[in-house]
């Protein structure tokens, strides 16, 4: 077994630092070949190949958090995509905590799982899985931008720096393990998703407005953001009053 326990509400978590690696998720789902059990969270001070959502790079700084969370069997199948929404919220109620003497910030969130800091992205979430004998491997990667954030990117970025905050990527780790294990047991392997979803809305960036959505293979489409449904897909309701239900795409407004 790898990793120290964490302590306090993480208790039941277990940490390993790396200096560098590759990327996290692929560090957790290997623990994982090698038999680990799982709740295992890795952090590392720098990747250099990390990874983003549909293929893309993600620029691992230095200063920056990079970790991930390996979750075994974590819950039914048809729920697997609801902790893209958990680790969400793990990092939104984070910031929520560090930034609360930083001055006046809006802290939001963009559909299905990046944060923003006063419209600006702030963090990505990747879930990466693997079966192994008869067990779903879960890698739940989070990365935030702490001292340093890129430029000229799909949708505009920032980070803690920037904001205001200077905090360490080890500092706001154990924050976020915090916050993590919270979302987590409220979720309780899916079964409290509609609490997860309510929370995640009253935070949602864009509802009941004019959004576009680049859609994988289709291209861009205009419409108004209603909600997101019990599975946490968004509901867009078009130009000609119908009601589209999408499960990925990136999601820009006005």
């Amino acid at each position: 077994m790898i990793g120290q326990f964490l302590s306090g509400r993480a208790s039941a978590y277990r940490h390993l630092t790396l200096d560098e690696c590759e990327s996290t998720n692929t560090e957790c789902l290997n623990a994982a070949y090698d038999s680990d059990p799982g709740n295992l969270w890795i952090s590392a001070l720098s990747q250099t190949a990390g990874r983003g959502s549909r293929g893309r790079s993600w620029t691992s700084s230095t200063g920056n958090l990079h970790a991930s969370l390996l979750l075994l069997d974590p819950c039914e199948k048809q729920h697997l995509a609801e902790l893209s929404f958990i680790a969400a919220l793990a990092v939104r109620n984070t910031l929520a905590e560090v930034l609360a003497d930083a001055g006046d910030k809006t802290i939001g969130l963009k559909w299905p799982n990046d944060v923003l800091v006063n419209h600006k992205k702030i963090s990505g979430v990747l879930l990466e899985s693997t079966s192994k004998t008869d067990s779903m491997c879960i890698a739940m990667g989070i990365g935030i931008n702490c001292s340093q954030h890129p430029e000229n990117t799909l949708f505009p970025a920032t980070s803690l720096a920037v904001q205001g905050l200077s905090i360490t990527s080890q500092e706001l780790f154990l924050k976020l393990a915090g916050h993590a294990a919270d979302v987590l047991c409220q979720w309780n392997r899916g079964t409290g998703f509609t609490r997860i979803r309510d929370n995640w809305l009253e935070h949602a960036e864009g509802l009941k407005r004019q959004i576009k959505i680049n859609l994988p293979n289709r291209g861009p489409i205009n419409g108004i953001f209603e909600t997101i449904d019990e599975r946490g897909y968004l509901l867009l309701r078009t130009a000609n009053n119908e009601t589209m239900r999408i499960s990925a795409g990136d999601v820009f407004f006005d």
